[in-house]
């Protein structure tokens, strides 16, 4: 099992009232959840997971949702058995998920002021020297490598969607705009989107919200996660500099290295393949 040492920032921005996002990091050994200060390190056989959900749903839902999401997946995770087979742990992470759908769905459906109440979600483990990743909607996973910022999942939105239908990227941003195709909470179920990479010694992973890599872009994330520092000073200076770009919407990005994996320093990135 890798190394790992992970920390997170978020911030309202600047326009928004609330602060609709939220992260959980989380030792699955220890069953500890990241406190907030400093860093999360795990070298145990089970590693470290991470959680980023962006809330929607006006008043106080959103704020709800993404809470509910963030710790009903960590729990499902922290009660699973540990295994080192990737695919077996996407197993665990889809089914994690879903719980975590069911429990903003129910919640909303019990309290008539969080109706329609929803949230994204990016989510990752680390089994078998993998990186094991979950998403829905359009919260993101990069892979930084020797200085290349690697998209690791692919955004659930029509945008997305049309490009990937073989529309021109600039035609289906005008087209397609922010719809999320899917979000927790908004019905009953929700099929996320897995994908595993093999990870190497150096590799930088960074979770995010949409209101961080909107505001900076892709040259901006590769530049600071290129720079010194480590996971907690990497994350508030990317929480930093969206603010300092604009601060549009909720900031949030949770930022992990890795070390001592069997790959070593230097490697190409590799493609994400869906599991």
């Amino acid at each position: 099992m890798p190394a790992l040492a992970a920390s997170g920032a978020t911030d309202r921005g600047r326009i928004r009232e609330r602060n609709e996002d939220a992260y959980a990091i989380g030792d699955l050994d220890a069953d500890r959840l990241f406190d907030g200060d400093g860093v999360i390190a795990s070298a145990g056989p089970r590693g470290l997971c991470a959680i980023v959900c962006d809330g929607m749903g006006g008043a106080a839902g959103g704020e709800v949702a993404s809470e509910l999401a963030t710790r009903a997946t960590w729990r499902e995770l922290a009660q699973a058995h540990g295994t080192d087979d990737p695919e077996v742990f996407a197993r665990l992470l889809r089914r994690a998920v879903r719980v975590a759908n069911r429990r903003v769905f129910d919640e909303a459906t019990r309290e008539p002021s969080l109706r329609g109440m929803g949230t994204t979600l990016s989510a990752i483990g680390v089994a078998g020297g993998q990186l094991v990743c979950a998403q829905v909607g359009d919260s993101r996973v990069y892979l930084a490598r020797v200085g290349v910022l690697t998209q690791v999942t692919r955004d659930q939105t029509l945008t997305s969607a049309l490009v990937g239908a073989g529309r021109d990227p600039l035609e289906a941003a005008l087209a397609g705009g922010s719809t999320i195709l899917q979000a927790l909470g908004v019905n009953p179920d929700v099929e996320p989107s897995l994908s595993l990479v093999p990870l190497c010694r150096g590799d930088r992973v960074l979770l995010c919200s949409d209101g961080l890599y909107n505001q900076l872009g892709l040259a901006t994330l590769a530049a600071i996660l290129d720079g010194r520092g480590g996971p907690a000073e990497l994350a508030r200076v990317l929480c930093d500099a969206a603010c300092a770009a604009g601060g549009a919407d909720n900031i949030t990005a949770v930022v992990i290295d890795v070390a001592g994996t069997t790959g070593g320093p230097g490697s190409s990135p590799i493609p994400a393949r869906a599991a």
